[in-house]
């Protein structure tokens, strides 16, 4: 069973916090994203045109953000996902394959701007229309990068893997002194986590 929410918050009001506006439950996620937010769409679209009222006083309201993990966001951005050749949606990187990985080289890539994605300039990394295009907001310049696939389980679960089992080049991987040496520290360290960490013994 998967559940896929759509929370909305507004960012001037100190401390608010999210609230869920609609939600998706269903054995597997979304067949569609267009239906998946087209109600949400439609009512986002309305309220930035008309504003809300509030206290006989029309209040504007501006779109900041659209936030979604990395995967969601390739699927209502609708471009190719991360273990594509071309699946950046900030910039013009191309990946090349090397023995059966993806690899991206160098960082001084020509950016992706707001107006050439709006037009679904680059085949290679756009599937097709988003359904967000509808909205006056920049899908390049207002949708930020997720930290937890892009650091967590990108780079520092491939580090981990390289320093654990040494599956990339076995010079890489650490000694079992310095393997015991880091468990110790991180058991050290749990002592002062909360309980809400994962795969920490209490």
């Amino acid at each position: 069973m998967q559940i896929w929410p759509i929370q909305c918050s507004v960012a001037n009001i100190a401390n608010s916090k999210p609230e869920v506006v609609g939600i998706y439950k269903g054995p597997k996620k979304p067949y569609s994203f267009d239906l998946f937010l087209h109600q949400f769409i439609d009512d986002v679209f309305q309220v930035v045109s008309n504003g809300v009222l509030f206290l006989q006083k029309q209040i504007p309201v501006v779109l900041r953000a659209f936030i979604a993990d990395t995967p969601a966001r390739s699927w209502i951005l609708n471009h190719f996902g991360h273990t594509s050749s071309n699946p950046c949606f900030k910039c013009k990187v191309i990946g090349i394959r090397c023995e059966d990985q993806m690899v991206f080289m160098g960082t001084n890539h020509r950016l992706r701007t707001d107006d050439e994605y709006a037009q679904l300039i680059d085949e290679d990394h756009h599937k097709g229309p988003s359904p967000v295009s509808r909205l006056s907001m920049g899908m390049v310049s207002q949708v930020p990068i997720e930290y937890m696939h892009l650091i967590c389980i990108g780079v520092a679960k491939k580090l981990l893997t390289a320093w654990i089992t040494g599956k990339y080049r076995k010079k890489m991987k650490l000694s079992g002194r310095n393997q015991d040496l880091i468990s110790k520290r991180l058991q050290h360290l749990a002592r002062y986590c909360p309980r809400e960490f994962a795969r920490i013994d209490s």
